[in-house]
C-alpha cells in the first residue's frame, strides 16, 4: 500500500475522500441498493469547538449518526451514512455540556448536503418549485416543492443603499387586479427589488432608504412621479420615449377613427362616397321563361317508381391523386390473386399468407373467399359518401332538369333564383360535373359570368392609419395605398394634419434639442392633440430629459418582459415574496460572477 492509494501496473488508485469531504473524515464502503448509491463514511479524532464558548475540545462523549442526502451520481440518489462524534465541553464555566461536531458540508439538522442545496436551487432558478420537483427527481435527488420553497427563504439578498441611478416600472402579478412594481439598476440593469403594490407610499419608504439616488428613469405613471418628487426632489427623472410616443398614436388614432370612413372607396383618382350595387344578373334567362318551371329536391324516379341513382362527384382521372389511387389498386388485385393461387383455406397458410404480405388474417380469409367480378370491380375507383354542402339542396333539381332536355343557362338561372346564395363558379362545376358524368352525349356550355368591374379601389381605414403612424414603412404595405395618398389626402385634410404631427414629434423626440418640444407644444396647444400637450407639460422635465439624454428606460420594459415569462413559468400561483426571490435569482445568474454562495454563506460547497 501507498500513501493515497496502491499501485495496479503503472496506474495508481486514489484516495479523494480528503477532496471531497475533508481531512478530517474518511470513506470506507459504498453500496447500491434500489437504485441509491449509500456512501459510509466515518469521522476521524479531531479536535472540535463548543458552540456555546469556543473551547476546543478532544473528549469523546458518544458517537451520532446522520444521513444526508448528496448530489446524484449518474441520476441516481446518492447519500451519506456518516458516523460523528458527540464531545463533552472541558470549560467548567459553560452551561453546555455535550455537544455533536459540526460537519463542514452539511448544516445542523439538514438533510441534504450544501452541495445537493446549491444544485437544488440552481435548477429552480428558472422553473416553478413543482416543475423543478418532477425535473430533479428525475436527475436522482428527491425534494418536494415545499423544501424548494424553504431553500429559497434561506437566502439573503443585500440591499445596495449607495445605487445612484435606478429604472423603475410596474407590472400585472394579474392583470387588473394585483400589481407590482420594479426597480432595476441602471448601470448593469440588475433587479433590485420588487415592492408589493405601485402606490405612492411603498415607493415612497423604499426611495427614502435610497437618498443617493441621483437619475430615474421611469413611464409617466403619476404615482411614481410624486414619490420621486417627494423623497428625491434634487434627481433627475428621464421619462420612456416609447411611452410618449404611443401616447401622441393612440391619440391621433382616436382622431382619425372619427374623421375617416371604414372602408375609402377610390375611383379614376377620386374618392367616391359609396360604389353603387351592381345587381347580381350574370347569365341569367329572361324571368318569363322560368315562371312555368317548378322542381323540387326529392331523389329523382323512374316509370315505375324506382330511384334513380347518378354520380354529382367531380372525377379527375389524370389527377395525381387518382394515378395514385389507381396504381394501389391493381397492386392490390395482384396481390388477391397470387395469395388465392399459392396458399390455402388453412389456419397454416392463411398466416403464413398475413405473415409475408404484412395483412391480418381476417383480411388474408376475406381475399381468398373474394370472386373473379369482386376482384374485377376493384378497376373502378370507390364511390365514397359525399360530405354535406349547401349544394346539396339543389344536386337533384339540376339532375331532373338535365331529364327533361333543359340547358345548362337555363338551369342556372332557375338555381340561382330559387334562393341560392353559395359560390357561384361552384355551381356551374356541379352543373357540368352531372351532365359529364350522367349524360355524355349531352352538349354542355359553361355560363360564364360578366367580367367584374375592377376600377374601384378599396382602402381600409385601419391599415391607412397604421401606414401614417408607423416610424419604419414597411415595404409590404398595399401600392393603392401609397399610389391613392395624395388623393385621400385631398379628400381628408386630416390624413396629412396627422402625419404631419406624427413626424414632426418623432423627430423632436429622437432629437438632442429639447428646446424645440416647447415651439411644438405651443404649435399645437391649441389644436386637436391639445390634450396630450398638456399632460406633456404636467410633466415637462423628464420629457426634456428624455430627449437630451442618452439614458431611457427601454431596458425596464426589457426587462419586464423577462418578469412576465418568470411569472408565467410558475403559473401565477407564487406569491409575491417567492416571485421577488426568484426574479432577484434569475437576474443575478445572468452575471459572469454568480455564485449562490453569495445568498447563502453557509453553503460552502468545498469543505477543504
Amino acid at each position: 500500500m501507498m500513501k493515497g492509494g496502491f499501485v495496479m501496473g503503472k496506474y495508481l488508485s486514489l484516495n479523494i475522500s480528503d477532496f471531497l469531504l475533508g481531512k478530517n473524515y474518511i470513506l470506507y464502503n459504498f453500496r447500491e441498493l434500489n437504485r441509491k448509491l449509500y456512501f459510509y463514511i466515518k469521522s476521524r479524532p479531531h479536535g472540535c469547538a463548543c458552540p456555546k464558548c469556543g473551547t476546543i475540545s478532544h473528549t469523546f462523549s458518544a458517537t451520532y449518526h446522520r444521513i444526508l442526502q448528496d448530489t446524484p451520481i449518474h441520476n441516481k440518489q446518492a447519500y451519506l451514512d456518516i458516523d460523528c462524534y458527540k464531545y463533552r465541553c472541558l470549560n467548567s464555566s459553560c452551561s453546555q455540556n455535550v455537544f455533536v461536531e459540526r460537519l463542514p458540508f452539511a448544516g445542523s439538522y439538514q438533510v441534504r448536503t450544501h452541495a445537493l442545496n446549491t444544485f437544488i436551487v440552481g435548477c429552480s432558478i428558472l422553473l416553478s418549485n413543482e416543475s423543478a420537483s418532477h425535473i430533479l427527481k428525475m436527475l436522482g435527488v428527491s425534494v418536494s416543492n415545499d423544501s424548494i420553497q424553504r431553500l429559497y427563504d434561506q437566502l439573503k439578498f443585500n440591499d445596495d443603499p449607495n445605487i445612484k441611478a435606478i429604472g423603475i416600472d410596474d407590472i400585472a402579478i394579474k392583470k387588473g387586479n394585483n400589481y407590482a412594481t420594479a426597480i432595476y439598476r441602471v448601470d448593469n440593469h440588475q433587479m433590485i427589488t420588487l415592492l408589493k403594490g405601485r402606490e405612492v407610499q411603498s415607493v415612497k419608504d423604499w426611495l427614502n432608504c435610497h437618498k443617493k439616488i441621483r437619475l430615474v428613469a421611469r413611464d409617466r405613471e403619476s404615482a411614481y412621479a410624486t414619490a420621486i418628487n417627494q423623497e428625491l426632489p434634487q434627481s433627475v427623472q428621464v421619462a420612456d420615449r416609447f411611452h410618449l410616443l404611443q401616447n401622441l398614436i393612440s391619440r391621433l388614432n382616436d382622431i382619425l377613427k372619427l374623421k375617416l370612413p371604414s372602408t375609402i372607396f377610390i375611383q379614376h383618382g377620386k374618392v367616391i362616397e359609396k360604389p353603387l350595387q351592381r345587381k347580381n344578373s350574370q347569365g341569367l334567362c329572361p324571368p318569363e321563361l322560368l315562371d312555368h318551371l317548378y322542381y323540387d329536391n326529392t331523389p329523382p324516379t323512374d316509370n315505375k317508381e324506382n330511384k334513380i341513382l347518378f354520380d354529382n362527384k367531380k372525377h379527375n382521372f389524370n389527377s395525381k391523386q387518382y394515378k395514385a389511387q389507381a396504381s394501389r389498386r391493381h397492386k392490390k388485385q395482384k396481390n388477391i390473386k397470387y395469395i388465392q393461387l399459392n396458399y390455402k383455406l388453412t389456419s397454416k397458410s392463411i398466416a403464413k399468407a398475413a405473415e409475408d404480405f404484412d395483412l391480418s388474417k381476417i383480411t388474408v380469409k376475406k381475399y381468398m373467399k373474394m370472386s373473379a367480378l369482386e376482384i374485377q370491380k376493384l378497376n373502378a375507383p370507390q364511390n365514397y359518401k359525399k360530405r354535406r354542402s349547401i349544394m346539396n339542396d339543389y344536386l337533384n333539381i339540376i339532375f331532373k332538369m338535365m331529364c327533361d332536355g333543359l340547358t345548362d343557362s337555363v338551369i342556372y338561372s332557375y338555381i340561382i333564383t330559387h334562393g341560392y346564395i353559395g359560390n357561384k363558379k361552384q355551381l356551374h362545376e356541379y352543373i357540368r360535373y352531372i351532365s359529364e358524368n350522367n349524360f355524355p352525349n349531352r352538349p354542355s356550355s359553361r355560363v360564364e359570368p360578366s367580367p367584374k368591374k375592377t376600377s374601384i379601389i378599396l382602402i381600409k381605414r385601419h391599415r391607412l392609419i397604421k401606414y401614417l403612424l408607423s416610424v419604419n414603412k414597411s415595404a409590404n404595405v398595399n401600392k393603392d395605398l401609397i399610389l391613392n395618398l395624395s388623393v385621400m389626402e385631398h379628400a381628408y385634410p386630416i390624413i396629412k394634419v396627422a402625419s404631419h404631427i406624427f413626424s414632426e414629434f418623432h423627430k423632436i423626440l429622437m432629437g438632442q434639442n429639447p428646446y424645440k418640444l416647447d415651439d411644438f407644444l405651443e404649435k399645437y396647444n391649441d389644436f386637436i392633440i391639445s390634450n396630450f400637450c398638456e399632460r406633456i407639460k404636467k410633466d415637462i422635465a423628464p420629457v426634456k430629459s428624455a430627449i437630451s439624454l442618452s439614458i431611457s428606460s427601454g431596458f425596464v420594459e426589457g426587462n419586464n418582459n423577462k418578469l412576465k415569462l418568470i411569472k408565467r413559468i410558475v403559473y401565477g400561483r407564487s406569491g409575491i415574496v417567492n416571485f421577488r426571490e426568484k426574479c432577484l435569482l434569475a437576474f443575478a445568474a445572468s452575471q459572469d460572477d454568480f455564485n449562490l454562495q453569495k445568498f447563502n454563506p453557509n453553503w460552502i460547497t468545498n469543505p477543504v
